[in-house]
């Protein structure tokens, strides 16, 4: 190979000049410099294996004008703005900036991205194309993957090679099947326990990772649906597994035992109670029985007692209660009771009342002039005599503005103004209940005082009745012996 030393070449417009032929080596010493000092294109280290491929490795941080760097320290390739500093995990290395964040040494180091700020990793394909990161091994290249959906905008989510969750484009969660109905719930759970087993679709929620100590929810395909509830205790293997709840396709609610005997069953062999709110604040209501059958003939009952098959006490549609031994009592022990005295006359407020007859507005509305007619006392009359406290004071409710205009307002309800909606058995909006404005208070009589009242009364009237009879008798006493003595003297 021959050897030529120029100092300066200057070749004429639109020349190409070659250095060497192929397999020579041409080299520039130490201290020589390449540049290009004027807008030549194509200027720079060109490697055989590919179109434009400028990827290079350099044990020092000297740049390519216009690339980005892959530098390899001896055990990190590095990339990026600090590249040359590339000093975590056992991979690549693409560091723009130092966090002052370490690598995990858990085998999730062979790629780490790093920024002294926001950091990501993006993934662009075409609208109708698609994202993957797949996980494969020795049996299978895709046995696992995460996948987007560009066309149709869900979230996919392989394991086993096979899809188990999705996410729609509308953020529904679909679990266990890919054609599962989410109209009703953001969250859909299709077939199988929450441990992977069995027929049932479930959640199951645990205290600890090696016990079942905890509870489950799951809907049983062999009864059609519906939901049960299940309390879970004992090793994974030696669990027990105990129902305490359920709701069955038809909505029966049962508490405390598996049989839906009717809508609402609870059972239990101990308690002080099936109903206890604890809550020191809650709306009007404690417990109510609503319905939206409007009768008042006998035809159904608010609340129903039956004690082996015997109707020990009932509320019918009338208002009335009724109870098999017609007793109505109050706590009434001694022990429980203080400054214990007679009570005053009751004669002149009996004297005072007026019992009145008439019919209930709700009553009329019902059954017009067929409405039963009543008698009892009016409350304002009893505060106009002097009896307020007979009289017993509540708020109004919706029901009772129907009845008078004293009692609240009402106003229709929409979306906007936060009523709440009325819905069909689909779960379709179909309407909005009315707003209610609290008026005037609703008064009523406490009767029960007004009877003990009378029984008082009725003592006095017994008294006066009997020192009447005993005036009488001393009257004849004394006119039988004035006859006597009458008779002594007309004998003499």
């Amino acid at each position: 190979m021959s050897k030529v030393n120029v100092n300066t070449i200057e070749p004429s417009t639109g020349t190409d000049i070659t250095l060497g032929a192929s397999g020579d080596t041409i080299t520039v010493p130490s201290g020589a410099t390449i540049t290009n000092s004027g807008t030549a294109t194509g200027f720079g280290v060109s490697l055989a294996n590919g179109v434009d491929n400028r990827i290079v490795t350099s044990s020092s941080a000297t740049a390519l004008n216009g690339e980005t760097n892959f530098i390899y320290n001896g055990t990190i390739v590095g990339a990026g703005a600090d590249g040359a500093n590339a000093d975590l995990g056992q991979g690549i290395h693409i560091k723009a900036s130092d966090s002052g964040g370490s690598a995990a040494s858990n085998e999730a180091d062979f790629l780490i991205i790093e920024k002294n700020s926001d950091v990501g990793m993006q993934f662009l394909s075409s609208t109708s194309g698609t994202a993957n990161i797949y996980f494969g091994d020795s049996g299978d290249n895709n046995i696992g993957r995460i996948q987007y959906a560009h066309g149709s905008n869900v979230m996919y989510f392989t394991t086993n090679a096979a899809e188990r969750m999705r996410i729609t484009s509308g953020g529904n969660l679909l679990v266990g099947s890919s054609t599962a109905s989410t109209g009703y719930a953001r969250v859909s759970l299709v077939g199988g326990h929450a441990d992977g087993t069995g027929a049932n679709s479930g959640i199951q929620m645990t205290y600890n990772a090696g016990a079942y100590g905890g509870g489950a929810i799951t809907t049983p395909e062999a009864e059609g649906g519906g939901l049960k509830f299940w309390n879970f205790t004992g090793n994974v293997g030696s669990e027990s597994y105990s129902q305490k709840m359920q709701i069955n396709a038809s909505g029966d609610v049962s508490i405390g035992s598996t049989a839906t005997t009717a809508k609402f069953n609870v059972a239990t062999t101990g308690g002080s109670g099936y109903f206890h709110n604890t809550g020191s604040s809650f709306g009007a209501n404690n417990l109510q029985s609503a319905v939206n059958r409007f009768t008042a003939n006998n035809s159904y009952r608010f609340f129903y007692c039956v004690n082996s098959d015997n109707v020990k006490m009932q509320v019918i549609d009338s208002g009335a209660v009724q109870n098999a031994p017609n007793s109505y009592g109050g706590i009434s022990d001694e022990r429980t009771k203080q400054d214990i005295t007679d009570a005053s006359s009751q004669w002149e407020d009996i004297k005072a009342l007026k019992v009145r007859k008439y019919k209930l507005k709700c009553d009329v509305a019902l059954d017009g002039e067929n409405a039963q007619s009543q008698i009892g006392v009016v409350s304002q009359e009893l505060e106009a005599s002097g009896m307020s406290g007979l009289v017993l004071e509540s708020d109004s409710t919706a029901q009772d503005v129907k009845l008078h205009s004293d009692f609240g307002t009402l106003e229709d309800g929409t979306a906007d103004n936060g009523a709440e909606p009325i819905k069909d058995e689909d779960g379709n909006i179909t309407g909005y209940e009315k707003l209610f404005t609290q008026g005037q208070k609703v008064k009523a009589v406490k009767y029960s005082v007004l009877y003990m009242k009378a029984i008082k009364c009725l003592q006095e009237a017994i008294t006066k009745i009997e020192t009447l009879e005993t005036a009488n008798t001393n009257k004849d006493t004394a006119i039988a012996d004035l006859t006597t003595r009458l008779e002594a003297l007309e004998n003499a």
